[in-house]
């Protein structure tokens, strides 16, 4: 992963994407859950959305930026519990205890599991949120399928039990447009599972 930092280094600041936050008339939030959204604003320059100046602190539950491929390869090494390319990062049983369920008595979040549009529960592993129980209508990852989103509502999920991985990187920050896309880009990947390939 040579292109994720918590401070973009100079010679590659001229990568950064830019950073927007949806607007309703001026306001950084809506002023009602039916409120039409009015605008977006670049927020990387007027509110310090700039990922190369020095941070106060570093922490380990967020502030990282990254791209594409090093994203992916970080879901690949969970997916292939702890290694990749020859190389083992994390043994298999740390994987194993990162994503399964910790809350007290295999309880679940139902607040969460709402939120993602989920009738199964979704219980929190080790630094991601676990789906417990077996697909449903809304969500067809694989029972064990472990994920988590990031501030500029993103969202990456390791499927075991289907063998794969999904990146879904966006840049809009808050509350915004952006994370009702997670529902039916988790509906086009396993579509695509579904439909044979074309004979050329």
């Amino acid at each position: 992963m040579d292109d994720t930092f918590f401070v973009i280094p100079a010679d590659k600041a001229h990568r950064q994407a830019d950073v927007y936050r949806p607007e309703w008339d001026g306001a950084d939030t809506p002023p009602g859950p039916l409120a039409p959204m009015t605008g977006i604003a670049n927020i990387s320059a007027t509110e310090g959305q700039d990922f190369s100046m020095p941070h106060v602190y570093e922490m380990g539950g967020g502030g990282l930026v990254s791209c594409l491929r090093d994203y992916t390869r970080f879901a690949l090494m969970l997916l292939n519990k702890g290694e990749l390319d020859g190389v083992r990062v994390l043994s298999s049983n740390t994987v194993e205890w990162m994503s399964s369920n910790h809350l007290p008595g295999g309880a679940d979040m139902p607040s969460y599991a709402a939120m993602e549009r989920a009738d199964v529960g979704i219980g929190f592993g080790l630094g991601f949120g676990v789906q417990l129980g077996p697909p449903d209508w809304h969500n067809r990852r694989g029972k064990g399928t472990f994920y988590w989103g990031g501030a500029a509502s993103t969202m990456f999920w390791v499927d075991p039990q289907n063998d794969l991985v999904a990146v879904f990187l966006t840049q809009m920050m808050g509350q915004n447009p952006a994370r009702p896309l997670h529902p039916p880009f988790t509906t086009l990947v396993y579509g695509a599972l579904a439909t044979p390939v074309p004979r050329l």
